[in-house]
């Protein structure tokens, strides 16, 4: 029978360069809150579902409970790659999924569906003194970033949308872009990294891949 699935993931965002009061990695009572990396996001809802499932062994139920706990969640949601591979053909799909993630304490019935790229560019090296005889790389990864960019507008003029959320539409994000090893050098090679976070009238994988 299809169950409830209570689903979070364990790990957190790095602590460097914040400006902690207490312990990052320690629960401290203070002012009626518990304060510690990831008592909001989502060490507190982890907490809760696993009281909720001890609760429940003692308990008749109408429907299975399930406890879904990932790792590197924050990595790019790798662990939940491998519990889906195990859980394929394993347990039926659940009914209903409550994700622990932060909401002000508001349940958010939907969440947009996310694809990440990875694209190297290739190019010439040469000594910048003869720069135009050669292929720049990161110019290149420009202007892929503006081609990007360009679809970016495209989606927040015209694109399918889906009110409810804080951005109605599908969006285009390069977080990451790396090339080159010194000012005299046109660089050879240039990567980036850009996701889309797509409303369910949209298909990145279609969309992407022609």
């Amino acid at each position: 029978m299809p169950g409830l699935l209570l689903s979070g993931h364990t790990d957190v965002v790095p602590v460097a360069g914040q400006p902690w009061t207490t312990p990052p990695f320690e629960a401290t009572e203070k002012d009626g809150r518990i304060h510690g990396r990831g008592t909001a996001d989502m060490k507190g809802f982890v907490a809760c579902a696993v009281i909720a499932m001890v609760q429940a062994a003692g308990r008749p139920l109408k429907r299975p409970l399930h406890l879904a706990l990932s790792f590197d969640e924050e990595l790019g949601c790798v662990g939940v790659r491998h519990l889906l591979r195990w859980l394929e053909g394993r347990l039926p799909a659940p009914f209903l999924c409550v994700v622990g993630e932060p909401t002000l304490m508001k349940i958010g019935t939907g969440h947009k569906g996310k694809a990440a790229w990875r694209a190297v560019c290739h190019g010439q090296a040469g000594h910048s003194g003869l720069a135009p005889r050669f292929m720049n790389a990161v110019h290149m990864a420009a202007d892929l970033v503006a081609a990007l960019r360009d679809v970016q507008r495209e989606l927040a003029a015209s694109g399918p949308r889906e009110e409810g959320y804080g951005v109605p539409y599908s969006t285009v994000h390069v977080g990451t872009i790396q090339g080159g090893r010194a000012l005299n050098i046109v660089p050879a090679e240039c990567e980036l990294s850009f996701e889309v976070r797509n409303v369910s009238a949209d298909d990145p994988e279609r969309s992407w891949h022609g």
